[in-house]
């Protein structure tokens, strides 16, 4: 079927189903493009259903403009290699489900979305369990003020997020994965994320709130926005979650480049095994970043690079944290006329253990130095690590222990 609609007042609709189940809703040409909500085909409390290979378009100019949306208690539907193009003025998505909206699967769906306003998310899975995010290409490319590649919302549990290739491309921040508010036990795997924001930040996969037990793992994550870059931001009380095996590029042109960042009182999550290259343009670059009561984190097995052109370069930071454990890393600081630090316990950082790792600092004119503990660094030990340092111009330092710096146990290097 071609059908088109385009009314001015009121929601529009290509295809509603409503307290159905066991249909096949195939094969359809849908351009949805009225004034006020537009949703090209909309299930609400209906389960069982096949959406399969729809041509779907909505360039609505009200606020809501979605390629497909799952709501009302609608489970175990497919939706499978559809086409979806969103455009509209105000918040843009292709794919959303929503409201108890379980046991859903996704797969090998072509979304771009790229309204002009609000927000435009790729597939958004709000208030869902058990759903099968699989195989789709999903292109975000809006003027609005955030674009998201996949969105996992509030208490949104057991999603699996597999084998996607995602690319964030707006003017505003842009996330490939967004996992926030109570929402654990989430798979993100082997997906390929790619953020590269003109305006507001770029993160490849972005973990906060209270997000715990999610795994991350055999990414392949790249951000190279104009503002700061995170490979995976683990923020703000989110726990437990273990980030392994990743390759994670981060190479901004103006402010911060992060590897991963772990902030604001993230407890007991593994960082392991991952891949982490940063290389800045104009500010610092860090491969790790522990801050603000992080507390009881392993940083293990990685193989970390940062090269950055001007200020700090920093293998591993962390700050204000402590009881975290950094061990058997392999890491690598190149400062081109900037200082260059392989690990970094900043202010108020007390209990670490940082041991077995392998640092090799290589400034070209700023100093460079193994480790580094400032200022109310305490009790950390600090053993067993294989450093060097190589300045062609600027000086030297194994370990340099500056103002304040009590009761570290160093021995072994």
């Amino acid at each position: 079927n071609n059908i088109t609609t385009n009314g001015k007042q009121g929601s529009n609709f290509g295809v509603y189903l409503s307290a159905n189940a066991n249909n096949l809703v195939y094969s359809n040409i849908i351009s949805v493009n009225g004034t006020a909500s537009n949703d090209g085909i909309e299930l609400s409390t209906a389960s069982f259903n096949n959406i399969t290979s729809n041509n779907i378009t909505t360039n609505g100019n009200g606020t809501g403009n979605y390629g497909i949306l799952i709501s009302s208690t609608s489970v175990n539907n497919t939706i499978y290699s559809n086409i979806i193009n969103t455009g509209g003025t105000n918040t843009n998505g292709g794919i959303r489900l929503q409201s108890n909206s379980n046991n859903n699967t996704i797969i090998s769906n072509i979304i771009n979305t790229g309204g002009k306003f609000g927000s435009n998310y790729g597939i958004y899975l709000l208030t869902v369990l058990n759903t099968n995010v699989s195989f789709n290409n999903v292109t975000t490319n809006g003027n609005s003020t955030s674009n998201y590649g996949i969105l996992v919302q509030t208490t949104a549990y057991n999603n699996k997020i597999i084998a996607n290739n995602i690319s964030t491309n707006g003017t505003g921040s842009s996330y490939g994965i967004y996992v926030l508010t109570n929402s654990t036990g989430n798979l993100i795997t082997q997906n390929n994320i790619r953020s590269n924001g003109t305006g507001g930040s770029s993160y490849g996969v972005y973990v906060v709130t209270n997000s715990s037990n999610n795994t991350v793992t055999f990414n392949t994550i790249s951000t190279d926005g104009t503002s700061d870059n995170v490979g995976i931001y683990i923020n703000s009380f989110s726990n437990n979650n273990t980030v392994s095996s990743n390759y994670v590029n981060t190479s901004g042109r103006t402010s911060g480049n992060y590897g991963v960042y772990l902030l604001t009182s993230s407890w007991n999550n593994i960082v392991t095994a991952n891949r982490i290259r940063t290389f800045g343009g104009t500010s610092s670059n860090t491969g790790v970043f522990i801050s603000a009561k992080s507390n009881n984190n392993t940083v293990t097995y990685n193989n970390i690079s940062a090269n950055g052109n001007t200020t700090g370069n920093n293998g591993i930071t962390i700050q204000d944290s402590f009881n975290n454990t950094v061990t058997t890393n392999n890491i690598s600081a190149y400062g081109k006329t900037s200082t260059a630090y392989g690990i970094y316990l900043n202010i108020n950082s007390s209990g670490n253990i940082v041991s077995h790792n392998t640092i090799f600092t290589n400034g070209t004119t700023g100093s460079n130095f193994g480790i580094y503990l400032l200022n109310f660094a305490r009790n950390n030990t600090i053993t067993f690590n294989n450093i060097s340092t190589n300045a062609t111009a600027g000086s030297n330092y194994g370990i340099y222990l500056f103002t304040m710096v009590k009761g570290n146990n160093i021995a072994g290097n």
